[in-house]
């Protein structure tokens, strides 16, 4: 789209996962980008931010459905890691960025979802969730049919 990318990483190999994608990609089309490892809890990103689009920390993944035990203590953990984000990007961002962000679900024995319980703590973190007149937010998930660690999307604004 003709933007530039900033992208990082807690995993340095997962940078050069990226990088290789890219790479293919800059083949077809001529690419603005810049890739460094760095922990998205208190990572500096240098430069004007315009927009995030990102996929979250999902947390371990499954083959079945973990036990409620094993599933709050990734949520635990996952939430952690989502709400250390937010926290440490919020005073980076201008007023009004737009952030997509796809953060886990879990697939239940029964077949529903339990989502991160995060929604509630959005306002004290320093964004709003958008809000949209054809959409619900059940809409916003989405995986295969044999995955147990869904995404769910997020459109966020900084306040």
């Amino acid at each position: 789209m003709g933007n530039s990318a900033y992208g990082t990483d807690l995993e340095p190999r997962m940078i050069e996962m990226t990088r290789k994608n890219l790479e293919w990609l800059d083949k077809k089309d001529s690419l603005n980008y810049k890739l460094e490892p760095g922990d998205a809890t208190n990572y500096k990103w240098t430069g004007s931010i315009n927009f995030i689009a990102t996929e979250t920390y999902l947390g371990q993944a499954f083959s079945a459905p973990p036990s409620e035990v094993k599933l709050k203590d990734v949520q635990h953990v996952t939430k952690s890691i989502i709400t250390g984000f937010l926290k440490n990007i919020s005073p980076q961002l201008d007023k009004n960025t737009c952030l997509a962000l796809a953060i886990p679900a879990w697939k239940r024995p029964n077949g529903s979802f339990s989502h991160l319980k995060i929604l509630d703590e959005l306002d004290r973190l320093g964004y709003n969730l958008e809000k949209y007149s054809n959409l619900e937010q059940s809409d916003l998930l989405y995986h295969r049919e044999d995955q147990i660690v869904a995404r769910e999307i997020l459109v966020l604004r900084s306040k």
